[in-house]
């Protein structure tokens, strides 16, 4: 699995504050987000490519690229003297995530940059708004075979 720690410094390193691992989101229900925004870093899925054997002298070696797909999870809350404040603060927010990662080459990539993937609703409610946000990273396996 990509590590996620390199996202999370790089987040930070933007200007997030408030970023957490899968373990953060898994704890989301008993401890709710105290301060907005809040986000939360998740592996969603990876998918190998055709692997390659390159020969050497008495062994090969198994060369494979992964891509890891991973999720931005953004928390926003509102104020109720401002109606758009969620719409603006998600809409903000987005834009800090996408322009920090988009083009942001993770140190397993191999210098393949970050993509974009995908983006959706998670869930509306008691004041808070949650918006996934999809990227696609990658990763070797390689090592030495028989």
């Amino acid at each position: 699995m990509i590590d996620l720690k390199p996202v999370i410094a790089r987040l930070k390193a933007e200007g997030m504050a408030n970023v957490e691992g899968v373990t953060g989101l898994a704890r989301i229900a008993s401890h709710p987000p105290q301060y907005f925004p809040a986000v939360y870093v998740a592996p969603e899925a990876e998918r190998g490519e055709t692997p390659e054997r390159v020969a050497s002298q008495n062994a090969g070696i198994f060369d494979q690229r992964v891509g890891s797909r991973f999720t931005v999870v953004l928390f926003v809350g509102g104020s109720a003297a401002n109606k758009d404040a969620i719409d603006q603060q998600l809409k903000d927010e987005c834009d800090k995530i996408e322009a920090a990662l988009v083009g942001w080459v993770h140190s397993d990539a191999g210098g393949r940059a970050t993509e974009f993937d995908t983006s959706r609703l998670l869930s509306v409610g008691g004041g808070t708004t949650s918006w996934g946000i999809g990227f696609r990273s990658y990763r070797r396996i390689r090592k030495t075979t028989s």
